[in-house]
């Protein structure tokens, strides 16, 4: 997509740049939907007041919520960054992958595996 959205006159090196900081972006925010994840599951399961608890399994809600509103972002996208380039929907598709895969095995576990 960054290929696609820059500019004919761009030179490659600084189209390449870009690609790097957004892959460096999404590995980032991976991270950071990884821990977000982990710490709202742990809570909302456990730790929350009893009118508040609710299954893990509604954690894949705001997960999937977040991939739609992704794929919105970057079918608008005009540039290769900033605020109206790749930039929110990398960082938003980096938030839900982490999600995902914070979430995914807790799920099987609870539902196959161990239990609590």
């Amino acid at each position: 997509m960054a290929r696609t959205l820059a500019p004919l006159d761009m030179d490659p090196r600084t189209i390449s740049k870009t690609q790097a900081n957004l892959v460096s972006l999404l590995s980032l925010s991976n991270c950071g939907g990884r821990l977000l994840a982990g710490f709202t599951g742990d809570w909302l399961a456990h730790h929350a007041p009893l009118h508040m608890r609710v299954s893990r399994v509604w954690l894949l809600v705001p997960m999937t919520l977040g991939f739609i509103l992704s794929q919105f972002l970057a079918r608008s996208a005009f540039s290769i960054d900033g605020l109206r380039g790749l930039t929110p929907p990398t960082i938003l598709t980096g938030i839900c992958y982490g999600w995902l895969f914070a979430v995914s095995p807790v799920l099987c576990l609870d539902r196959f595996g161990i239990t609590s």
